[in-house]
């Protein structure tokens, strides 16, 4: 966290950075976690790209720069990609934003999004390992080791036995994932 959270609050240039790794892992969580200790004067983004959404179709940038020129206010939204694409960087270039990409597919789908000027941050969450994005530093999470994911454990059981072999034994059952682990860890609550 420590890492991402230095990389992230240099503001003269734009700043993206990517996080990824294998489901539940914790993306979406880190980049929600983060974005409520960064602090942007105009506010923040989050928009889920459904990359890997059962039953969704991933988001077109088409469709995800209508949805975040509305969250700016804009009214009169251009048709085509590269108009909307030109309006958000003309409003990004106007605000100090932090903007969450969440569930990104590719660099495709997420470049059209990206800023074209400093002051802003877009992280960005994806399965995938989005190295083609120019600038973009990236942090790639893993599953928990076995104290971090027996004090997550016991944390949310809300009883420090979280460590007895019992709890070893659930822990690695759910793979050492933070979701699997939380969900398990909630039920025996």
């Amino acid at each position: 966290m420590d890492r991402l959270t230095r990389a992230v609050t240099g503001r003269s240039a734009v700043v993206i950075s990517a996080i990824d790794g294998m489901p539940g892992v914790g993306k979406t969580t880190l980049a929600v976690h983060l974005a409520h200790r960064l602090e942007y004067p105009d506010g923040q983004l989050f928009i889920d790209l459904h990359a890997h959404t059962a039953g969704r179709s991933p988001v077109e940038p088409t469709d995800a720069l209508d949805v975040l020129l509305r969250a700016l206010g804009q009214e009169e939204i251009p048709v085509g990609l590269d108009e909307r694409a030109s309006l958000w960087r003309a409003e990004l270039s106007r605000r100090r934003l932090l903007v969450v990409l969440d569930n990104a597919a590719s660099e495709e789908q997420v470049r059209p999004l990206l800023p074209g000027v400093p002051g802003s941050l877009v992280l960005v969450t994806s399965r995938a390992r989005l190295v083609e994005l120019e600038g973009t530093s990236t942090l790639t999470l893993d599953v928990l080791s076995e104290a971090e994911a027996l004090q997550l454990f016991a944390t949310i059981v809300g009883d420090e036995r979280g460590m007895d072999a019992a709890a070893r034994e659930v822990v690695e059952l759910c793979g050492r994932l933070p979701l699997a682990v939380r969900l398990a860890a909630g039920r025996l609550r």
